[in-house]
């Protein structure tokens, strides 16, 4: 992230502890103090078609992590990140809070990977449902 290591990283960036990405974040904020939030996401390659996925974020010096979403089907892993960004950033925007927030965008970034192409078509319910405990699944 922006050039900093996580501390335990491996070269194929699997078995990623969360706790890892606290010290990044907050090297983050140091380095670039105008920034309030710095969030990520998580990703362990079981397979090519079995990920686990957790995203993390830094607030206001607090650190959040979501739930992590073990052997995730993937059927195409492009827009992850931006499904996670744009997430976060309606989450925030609605006045969510942090953890709310977190687990918002770990549920809409989790369900674009049953999506071919860079285009999250998962509804508000749908990511509402999952973020309260439901599989990620494709359900259609």
């Amino acid at each position: 992230m922006l050039g900093i290591k996580a501390e335990g990283g491996t070269e194929s960036y699997s078995d990623l502890d969360p706790e890892n990405y606290k010290t990044v974040a907050k090297q983050v904020v140091k380095e670039f103090p105008n920034v309030q939030v710095v969030g990520t996401t998580l990703r362990h390659v079981r397979t090519a078609l079995l990920n686990d996925w957790q995203t993390v974020m830094l607030y206001k010096g607090e650190f959040y992590a979501s739930r992590k979403y073990e052997n995730l089907e993937v059927l195409d892993r492009t827009g992850g990140g931006d499904s996670f960004a744009s997430a976060l950033i309606c989450s925030m925007l609605e006045g969510r809070g942090p953890q709310e927030s977190i687990e918002f965008s770990a549920a809409y970034s989790a369900l674009c990977h049953g999506f071919m192409g860079d285009w999250n078509w998962a509804t508000r319910a749908e990511t509402e449902k999952v973020m309260k405990g439901g599989s990620a699944r494709v359900v259609r």
